[in-house]
């Protein structure tokens, strides 16, 4: 106050004063553009009356420029020339009045033009400045500028309340950018709320479930209408799909504060249901505590109802396929139960020193029986494939020798007389691995099968298997295998379908040559399981070649070549004599085995089912069980459970299953039962013999030669497999005339 005022004028200048803070405040929640409110701002100021301030006044609020460097910029200004205006439009920090204002964040006074305006112009009127800097936390967001009369001194309680005014316009400014960023913000989310009101079911409840909004597609979907949902539980909407399991789940997450998502099948109001994928988002309060949960649903009807068909359709699938596996294993029992009996008594046939003549007869009796078993696999072979049940089994193992078995299964039953027309050629490229990872068995069932194929269409000249590694270079290498025969050729019209099931090149093949048209059809499946391919070239009378490529995986072993040895494949003896319980319900399997383990010299008693099984087991003293799976009063697997919950050594005895039913899947069975190993009917001497080695640990039965002639040389292969090969080799050389008593 000036020292002329009096004490009723300094009342009234504390009032305008504060009508002005006020007016100031009042600006700065209007709902207009900042550069608008500073200037109103700036109207207000200019009717201060004690000041004695020219009606000319600027607001410079801090910017940075595009190099990172603060600098005023005027954003509202009153009655300033244009001079002024252009060349003041941008202000460096320390630069000018203003700047210096700025960078000291200090009022600056001045009653002239002097040597501190370092903006000038020609023709600039005299003048004086106060420039009070905006100050917000000590950090200067703007200066506030007004002109005085040239040679006004500096007036200490007058930049005092500018001061304050300055304070309150740092006040203005920020209520302002923080309304206008609030604006966008709810702005936004306005646009946000509309596009997830157009896309999805929205909902909001109270911490209770009580329903506060309910958006158009939820009453669509729903079909209540909105009255009835607000306000009301979400119970209103709860089906019977869920369990109280589920509910409490659900609410245990969002009440801690955690997004639930999940699918909830719903009630409609006219008793229909719906599906939704839901995501629950809890809204927190400043207590950390939810105060509203907000549901986003998104309407998955179509798709659980289409998850419900392919759920039915693959039921009814499993359950047909169930039906045709349980119908193969039957007959697979049914036929290989009285096939026990025919190899086996051809077997004891053969020992009763008959005469050639009839020896050549009961050859031809086991002949029969084992492509009629050939037959079987190959059905029981497909129905696996078809149901997925086959699996692939890597393993490093000695490529080249697997091929030579392959061929020496073959050559070893030519004979003389055909290996004078036909020869096995094989032909490796100088860059085939010796060593692979893949599935050793498939690989020579493949083989076995193509090689197979090949002889018996091909009277004269050769077949060739040529062998070799293909896009070595790349990242992913193959091997290559081509089986080359000169036999009669394929017709070009059905090399389409030639991998087809029950396909076969000509009906009359079928007469001439036997088989069931499964084989390549197996090949295929074995060969696209493995992630290879197949195919065929040929020319009809001149010969065909069969292809197929697998992936090469390198081996991470060395293995080494396996060498020779000789087995007898008819006779063993035991060297010691183990006391056998044989358990069968049918005669003619007990006369069978008994006479195979006897031959052996071994000792043994009979049970006709699982539950007499079990008490001799109690009572008697035994090495080894031999168990039949399928019987009357107590089933094998069964009396193996009882035998393995027995005291003391009893529940460790070895238990083979004897079985007609011939089905992977069934076998793994019997082992979780506690069978040790399974021997598949009709019985083989040999496969019976090793099988009882391998469960006992020990080398039991052995062999014993009893002619040259029953001697074969093959490769040191698993002995069990081998067997199931040299039997299909078999088949398919008896199929083209060809023994080795050729």
């Amino acid at each position: 106050m000036k020292n002329s005022e009096t004490a009723g004028e300094k009342d009234d200048l504390v009032v305008e004063n504060n009508q002005v803070l006020s007016a100031l405040l009042e600006e700065a929640i209007q709902p207009l553009p900042l550069d608008e409110v500073l200037g109103n701002c700036l109207d207000i100021l200019l009717t201060l009356s004690w000041l004695s301030l020219l009606p000319k006044a600027g607001i410079f609020l801090t910017r940075q420029n595009p190099f990172g460097e603060e600098e005023l910029e005027l954003v509202a200004e009153r009655n300033l020339g244009e001079p002024i205006k252009t060349l003041c439009s941008k202000v460096a920090f320390g630069h000018c009045l203003c700047g210096r204002a700025a960078m000291s964040k200090k009022s600056v006074h001045a009653s002239c033009v002097d040597e501190r305006h370092d903006i000038t112009f020609d023709g600039i009127k005299p003048h004086g400045h106060y420039n009070i800097p905006i100050l917000s936390r000590g950090r200067a967001v703007g200066v506030l500028v007004f002109y005085l009369p040239h040679g006004t001194e500096k007036y200490d309680e007058g930049v005092r309340f500018l001061e304050r005014v300055a304070d309150t316009l740092a006040l203005v400014i920020t209520l302002n950018l923080q309304a206008a960023e609030l604006s966008e913000k709810v702005t936004e989310l306005d646009y946000q709320k509309l596009a997830l009101d157009e896309h999805a079911i929205v909902s909001i409840t109270d911490v209770k479930g009580n329903m506060t909004y309910a958006n158009d597609k939820f009453c669509f979907i729903s079909g209540f209408p909105l009255e009835e949902l607000i306000g009301s539980n979400h119970r209103l909407l709860k089906s019977d799909e869920h369990s109280l399991e589920f509910y409490k789940e659900l609410w245990g997450t969002i009440s801690k504060g955690r997004v639930w998502h999940g699918e909830i099948k719903n009630r409609q109001k006219l008793g229909g249901y719906y599906w939704v994928a839901a995501t629950i988002v809890p809204f927190l309060n400043s207590k950390g505590k939810p105060f509203q949960y907000v549901a986003i649903r998104t309407d998955i009807t179509a798709e659980k109802q289409k998850e419900l068909e392919l759920r039915k359709a693959s039921e009814i699938a499993d359950s047909a396929n169930q039906a045709k596996s349980e119908f193969l294993a039957t007959m697979s029992h049914e036929i290989r139960t009285p096939m026990t009996g025919v190899m086996g008594f051809a077997d004891l046939l053969l020992e009763d020193g008959l005469d050639e003549n009839s020896r050549e007869k009961v050859y031809r009796i086991k002949e029969s029986t084992r492509a009629l078993l050939r037959i079987i696999n190959d059905i029981l072979d497909m129905s696996k494939l078809d149901a997925g049940k086959v699996e692939i089994e890597y393993l490093d193992f000695h490529l080249p020798a697997l091929i030579s078995d392959v061929l020496a299964l073959f050559s070893e039953k030519r004979g003389d007389k055909r290996a004078k027309l036909l020869n096995l050629i094989t032909e490796l490229s100088d860059n085939f691995p010796t060593t692979v990872n893949s599935d050793p068995t498939r690989l020579r069932q493949v083989l076995i099968n193509l090689v197979g194929n090949a002889m018996k269409f091909t009277e004269s000249g050769s077949v060739t298997i040529r062998v070799k590694l293909i896009e070595a270079d790349t990242s992913a290498p193959k091997l290559h295998f081509a089986i080359e025969d000169t036999g009669i050729g394929i017709k070009s019209d059905v090399l389409d379908d030639l991998f087809s099931e029950f396909t076969q090149a000509d009906a009359s093949i079928t007469r001439r040559f036997e088989g069931t048209g499964l084989g390549l059809s197996i090949c295929k499946k074995l060969v696209t399981l493995m992630d290879g391919e197949i195919g065929v070239e040929s020319i009809y009378r001149k010969g065909s070649t069969f292809w197929f490529t697998l992936p090469y995986i390198v081996a991470m072993s060395e293995i080494e070549e396996p060498g020779t040895k000789t087995k007898d494949v008819f006779h063993y003896t035991a060297k010691r004599s183990l006391n056998i319980l044989v358990v069968d319900d049918n005669g003619l399997n007990q006369q069978i085995i008994t006479a195979i383990i006897g031959g052996f010299g071994h000792t043994y008693d009979i049970a006709d089912h699982g539950m007499q099984a079990v008490e001799m087991h109690k009572l008697g003293d035994y090495d080894l069980i031999l168990m039949d799976i399928r019987m009357p009063v107590m089933s094998g697997p069964d009396a193996t459970r009882l035998i393995r919950q027995m005291d003391g050594e009893k529940n460790s005895i070895p238990i083979i299953a004897l079985t007609a039913d011939a089905m992977d899947e069934h076998k793994k069975g019997y082992l979780e039962a506690g069978m040790n190993d399974v021997a598949t009917k009709p019985i083989e001497r040999s496969a019976l013999a090793i099988v009882m080695n391998e469960v006992l640990g020990e080398e039991i039965n052995v062999p014993s030669t009893t002619s040259e002639e029953e001697k074969i040389i093959a490769l040191s292969v698993d002995p069990a497999k081998e067997q199931e090969t040299q039997r299909a080799v078999d088949d398919f050389l008896k199929q083209i005339g060809a023994d080795a008593d050729d």
